[in-house]
């Protein structure tokens, strides 16, 4: 569970206010003041924009919605020492649309098709730029089932940590394959795209018998054929993606042990370890079964109960999470429980719930990656998983997007493992933790055995917290950059015994990003009093200049900024406080009404003046630099558009300037010429008019509205310039000017 720091936190709003502890504090702590703003695109065209139903992020080129597929059975004969296999795959499916007459399949063009056969006779296909599109015997209408099978053969195109790898260790062969992210089509033809799970896979493999086979899920046989050979029979019957289907050989010492549920249920741990790391690997695997028990408390039991947990030691660039059976990349100087625990975290989080496609890897390996820092928390403490994240310098690299355009092995950079840790590390702190784990259960009891988008998980998290995440995902998921942060504060007694934090919030961007974004968050501050007491409250900034009040009890000696570095941001040394315009927006006023506002700043050397330097102010109204008060009566109306600047008198360095619209309305508002005021201009004025003039008729209610030539007074000029207006196309009544 999270570290419990001393704080107590109510964030009514995103922009109300925020109480303090209540031993500290009496009344609503923090007002927030100013918000300056700059134009920022709607963000809710981020979430998921980028997720077509036909863009699975990798080098698919076909159209695969037609059809889904059951079951494959891989029936491999492997040649280790002319490296070549001989395959027999055979494929079930089932149609999605009316009259399916052909089956799109990746398969490398670097293997050769001997031939497509059903049960009653051969396919036609067509296989170029490694397309293989199959046509069937028949048309299948929707729901109905196919069943087909291919038989190749061939040297897979041999990558050094991809594919189907024919390598060696000691002397002895050692065959592994890596089909992260889309290297299944390089030893076998397959749908391979993460999103369609086949239920089911059988996975049959015949070497020479010094060999021991390891794959997915339970071993049902492995049959002597009396030629120095062995056929091992594997069978996975849980759902899973073409990714996680593997295979490895090697004269492997095995070994076992179980994991305990308490319930009943026990779970078969077996290990296929190169031999001379027997011993170690006793010592190092041996730590499963706590890590299954940490693990399984977080996100429930563990997803393939049924099968198993194991690790097969291969010679790769990297540890690869295949479903049951994970492939571990280690030697005897790189043991590490932090790599136990990224693969292990896998069987939930990307092998149970895997990305729909490869844009959204993070889901899987960033929650992996956090699932480290929980694992040193736990083992060693919160300051070493506070060093490990801050070890991570991302001063120059490392602040791409997280939501990933890239292809093949260029997804799986440094952004989608440590960045997005981090983005997951702060979605929990967004919430308590029983919110965020029910998140988790309620993303499992979804999407269990199936795949999921970024967007399915941001809603889940929406419906469980009932709160908007646009903001969130927005900018730490769908854009580059990290939001560079200056901030600084100055205090100063209150009355009644209070006091008054002056805190201050400078939001740029990270100087390697452009275009430039916003970023909103809720930010933490930590208070720290001369008394030793401590306090921690949190803000929530959404603009580039923001400043709050925050009203405490006691003298404070420091306020630290974000102290456990929740948020993932380029951190900078504060800078001096200055000079802060606090007011946000001017109060409306009205024509003829006294108007009284004082634009309030703060300066840490307690002096300052202030100017107006573009707009002017209505007429009637003075602004009073020294004071910051605007006094007087407004005696026009209107929209009147300032720029505020404050400057120390003692350092002009120190200067703020703020943006303010001052409103002034008139309470009596009328159109020009409208001298009955029927609230239209027509003849019935001018008629009115004359009635005055001439016959001594009722004055207008409104002079000005009556004085349509605006020549200062109301005469039968008024009713001539209305007539010339209405039969004769002249100018428009003027506003009139009757003192």
């Amino acid at each position: 569970m999270k570290p419990i720091y001393l704080t107590l936190i109510f964030i009514i709003s995103l922009n109300s206010l925020i109480l303090g502890q209540e031993n500290i504090v009496s009344e609503p702590a923090i007002e927030k003041i100013q918000q300056f703003s700059f134009e920022d695109e709607d963000i809710s065209i981020f979430s998921g924009a980028f997720d077509s139903d036909n863009d699975t992020g990798v080098r698919e080129l076909a159209d695969y919605s037609d059809y889904d597929i059951t079951y494959y059975r891989l029936d491999l004969r492997v040649d280790e020492v002319n490296e070549i296999i001989y395959g027999a795959v055979g494929i079930q499916g089932k149609s999605l649309v009316s009259s399916l007459n052909e089956i799109n399949l990746d398969f490398s063009l670097n293997m050769i098709i001997d031939s497509i056969y059903f049960e009653s006779g051969d396919l036609s296909f067509d296989y170029d730029l490694g397309q293989l599109v199959v046509t069937l015997e028949r048309d299948y209408n929707i729901d109905e089932e196919f069943y087909f099978t291919i038989v190749y053969h061939g040297t897979p195109l041999q990558h050094e940590s991809n594919g189907f790898i024919f390598s060696e260790r000691n002397g002895s062969p050692l065959i592994m394959t890596n089909s992260k992210a889309d290297y299944a089509r390089e030893w076998w033809p397959c749908k391979d795209i993460p999103s369609d799970k086949a239920d089911s896979v059988d996975i049959i493999v015949t070497v020479d018998t010094s060999l021991v086979v390891s794959s997915n899920g339970l071993q049902e046989a492995d049959i002597d054929n009396g030629d120095g050979s062995h056929t091992v029979f594997w069978k996975e019957r849980y759902p899973i993606a073409t990714y996680l289907v593997n295979i490895a050989a090697h004269p492997y010492t095995v070994w076992y042990d179980e994991y305990n549920y308490g319930d009943g249920q026990t779970l078969t741990l077996q290990y296929f370890v190169f031999p001379d790391q027997y011993e170690i690997s006793q010592e190092y695997y041996g730590q499963i079964p706590e890590l299954l028990d940490f693990l399984s408390n977080y996100f429930g039991e563990y997803p393939f109960i049924n099968e198993k947990y194991g690790c097969t030691q291969v010679i790769l660039n990297e540890s690869v999470e295949c479903q049951t059976n994970v492939f571990a990349c280690i030697d005897e100087d790189s043991y590490a429980d932090t790599s136990l625990i990224h693969e292990l975290a896998h069987q939930w989080w990307g092998n149970m719930v895997s990305c729909d496609n490869w844009r959204h890897a993070w889901l899987s390996e960033g929650f992996a990656t956090y699932c480290e820092l929980l694992l040193i928390e736990h083992k060693y403490g919160y300051s070493r998983s506070q060093a490990v994240l801050l070890s991570w310098d991302w001063s120059v690299n490392g602040t791409g997007k997280i939501y990933t355009a890239a292809r093949g092995p260029a997804i799986f950079k440094i952004e989608i493992y440590q960045k997005a840790a981090w983005v997951f590390r702060m979605l929990h702190h967004l919430f308590d933790d029983e919110t965020f784990f029910e998140a988790l259960s309620n993303y499992r009891e979804q999407y269990q055995y199936k795949s999921a988008t970024t967007q399915d998980f941001q809603e889940i998290f929406e419906t469980t917290s009932n709160q908007e995440l646009d903001f969130f995902f927005s900018r730490y998921i769908y854009t580059e950059g990290q939001p560079l942060y200056y901030t600084s504060y100055m205090f100063e007694e209150g009355v009644k015994n209070t006091y008054n934090i002056y805190y201050n919030i400078w939001q740029n961007m990270h100087r390697w990003v452009f275009p430039y974004y916003l970023y909103s968050m809720f930010l933490d501050l930590h208070i720290v009093y001369e008394s030793g007491l401590r306090d921690t409250v949190t803000v929530f900034n959404d603009r580039m200049d923001q400043n709050y009040i925050i009203k405490v009890k006691e003298p404070v000696q420091l306020v630290i900024f974000d102290p456990d570095n929740f948020v993932y941001k380029f951190g900078q040394p504060p800078p001096s406080y200055g000079v802060k315009i606090l007011t946000e927006a001017l109060p409306v006023g009205f024509i003829g009404e006294s108007y009284t506002f004082k634009i309030l700043a703060k300066s840490q050397n307690g002096s300052y003046r202030m100017e107006i330097i573009d707009g002017t102010l209505p007429a009637g109204l003075t602004f009073d630099g020294s004071t910051g008060y605007i006094t007087g009566t407004p005696v026009q109306s209107g929209d009147f558009e300032l720029i505020v600047l404050a400057e120390d008198i003692q350092q002009i360095m120190y200067n703020d300037f703020e943006n303010f619209t001052l409103t002034i309305i008139d309470p009596n508002p009328y159109s020009p010429g409208d001298a009955n005021n029927d609230e239209s201009v027509n003849i019935g004025d001018a008629v009115f008019l004359i009635n005055i003039v001439f016959k001594g008729g009722p004055a207008p209610q409104i002079p000005n509205a009556a004085d349509a030539n605006a020549d200062c007074s109301v005469n039968v000029g008024d009713a001539v310039y209305i007539v010339n207006h209405v039969f004769r196309d002249g100018p428009g009544p003027q506003p009139g000017c009757v003192e």
